[in-house]
């Protein structure tokens, strides 16, 4: 797949990986103790889905942007 060299992707899901319960939920819990922590830029709710678009192509985006449903 095509990918623009100015955008950074920290995960691309094929739908071909496939990974084990135990080391999916050894993840889960470096992240529940903090061990593994997500830079979150901004947050927004699915009602605001025009904004976060028109936020992420700004490039302003310093971290992660999350949708809420």
């Amino acid at each position: 797949m095509y990918a623009p060299a100015a955008v950074l992707m920290t995960i691309f899901d094929s739908g071909q990986m496939r990974f084990a319960t135990q080391s999916f939920q050894e993840f889960i819990q470096l992240v529940e103790h903090g061990e593994i922590k997500s830079n979150v830029d901004k947050v927004f709710s699915l009602d605001q889905i025009v904004d976060a678009h028109r936020y992420m192509e700004s490039n302003q985006a310093k971290g992660k942007i999350v949708m809420l449903t």
